[in-house]
């Protein structure tokens, strides 16, 4: 039995050490099992961005994108603007951050906010 969790705010995107760029992340929605969670949220990415990846930082950390031990996932499932990524080998009953990201060729990653679900008992 999967409980499913919908966290509605705005988000707005950061370069790393920079003020606001125009991205923005919005709708994260989370559905959780004992053991994984299935997370999406939806990025608009302005055209002439020089984009390589669309990822996610999952961690018990408060502060995913200070976690060297975070697991980090990049897209499984896309149709755009709505990103989709599963996570496994999760702790039941067990609260987990997470942090969505846009990787650029220039090697600089914009982060949204950080989010937060807890998985179920098993």
């Amino acid at each position: 039995m999967a409980v499913t969790l919908s966290v509605l705010a705005v988000i707005a995107c950061k370069k790393s050490g920079t003020p606001a760029s125009k991205c923005e992340f919005t709708d994260s929605y989370v559905e959780t099992s004992s053991r994984s969670a299935q997370i999406s949220f939806s990025v608009e990415i302005p055209e002439a961005s020089n984009v390589l990846n669309v990822g996610l930082l999952v961690s018990r950390n408060e502060n995913p994108s200070k976690d060297t031990e975070a697991v980090s996932k990049m897209v499984k499932k896309h149709s755009d603007p709505v990103y989709i990524f599963d996570v496994t080998d999760l702790e039941p009953m067990t609260r987990y951050q997470f942090q969505p990201f846009v990787l650029g060729w220039d090697d600089v990653v914009q982060y949204g906010e950080v989010s937060s679900f807890t998985t179920l008992e098993a």
